[in-house]
């Protein structure tokens, strides 16, 4: 590791990442050199306005931890670039936490994670994560509490759960990311919590593209929800409101709205059935001035099994509807 500081004359060298962020002042660069950094099972806290970036192309610089804690934990308005982030164990990989002042950039790094989530935001954080590529065990990101991440350019795909769950009352803002082949949903949105997605693509999750539940909200603009086993499922209490969208729910609803829940849609396309357990929980879609259309499906669509990401969970943090 280098450090880099405005008055010294030669940078300052260190064996580890940990080390290099304990001995940095705000303001520092740390420059991870090429090829693989273990982390020796300690995590790395990040509470100082530092910079941390990996050397040459992305996928040249690499740290890994091995063990049952974070991989780096970050409480300050840092910023992290260019790096492989690789955790085998149960714990997330990255976990950012604290107040409104938590504000990180993470710009151009890869998250794996085999045991757990990929990204967890809590308290009332609000990172900013662009071009991000992040694969999980479990959810890709995790929002928690009255977290406020953005998203900008992001994939979060291939995981073994949701690409982005949100709890609590955490309001995750994604834009142009893709959120595709996961075990489970695209996004799932629940307990009091609210989404937006803008210019999004949701494809090819074994799960519904959007799940909203509880008393939670999603708000859709400019996506495309395609190849996944349904579109938009809402239950309990949900709200969801969808502007510019095309939903094609394949084997399953494109939209399937429960009791309680209310939708509001204009210049959507959905292609599939509409399944609403009562009319007024839909009525947004054919108010006047409303300008949507209902495709057929080319097969008549079925409630899921249950199995897979639609198995009952009676933990309430696993459970969606």
């Amino acid at each position: 590791m280098a450090l880099r500081r405005a008055q010294a004359k030669q940078p300052l060298s260190f064996r580890s990442l940990q080390e290099a962020v304990a001995a940095a002042h705000d303001g520092d660069r740390i420059v991870v050199q090429l090829g693989h950094h273990n982390c020796a099972g300690s995590t790395v806290e990040v509470d100082k306005r530092v910079l941390i970036r990996g050397e040459g192309r992305l996928g040249d610089t690499t740290v890994e931890q091995r063990s049952n804690s974070p991989l780096m934990r970050l409480s300050a308005p840092a910023v992290l670039q260019n790096l492989v982030l690789d955790l085998c164990g149960f714990r997330e990989c990255l976990l950012v936490e604290g107040d409104a002042r938590v504000t990180p950039l993470l710009e151009g790094c890869t998250v794996r994670c085999s045991g757990d989530h990929g990204v967890v935001v809590s308290g009332c954080a609000a990172p900013t994560l662009r071009g991000m590529d992040v694969q999980a065990q479990k959810a890709g990101l995790l929002t928690l509490r009255e977290a406020r991440p953005l998203l900008l350019r992001c994939k979060l795909g291939d995981c073994g759960a949701q690409g982005l769950r949100a709890c609590d009352r955490s309001w995750p803002q994604l834009e142009a990311c893709t959120l595709s082949g996961n075990k489970g949903e695209g996004c799932v949105a629940m307990d009091a919590a609210s989404v937006q997605l803008s210019g999004c693509t949701l494809s090819g999750n074994e799960g519904p593209g959007v799940d909203v539940s509880g008393g939670a909200h999603a708000a859709l603009q400019d996506c495309q929800l395609a190849g996944n086993q349904g579109g938009v499922f809402l239950w309990d209490a949900a709200t969801a409101r969808m502007e510019g969208c095309r939903l094609s729910g394949g084997q399953r609803h494109a939209l399937l709205a429960d009791a309680r829940t209310r939708c509001v849609a204009d210049r959507c396309v959905l292609e599939g059935d509409v399944l609403a357990v009562h009319e007024a929980a839909v009525a947004g879609m054919h108010a006047a001035g409303r300008d949507n259309r209902v495709l057929p499906g080319t097969q008549r669509a079925m409630l899921p099994p249950e199995a897979g990401c639609f198995k009952f969970e009676a933990d309430r943090y696993t459970r969606k509807q």
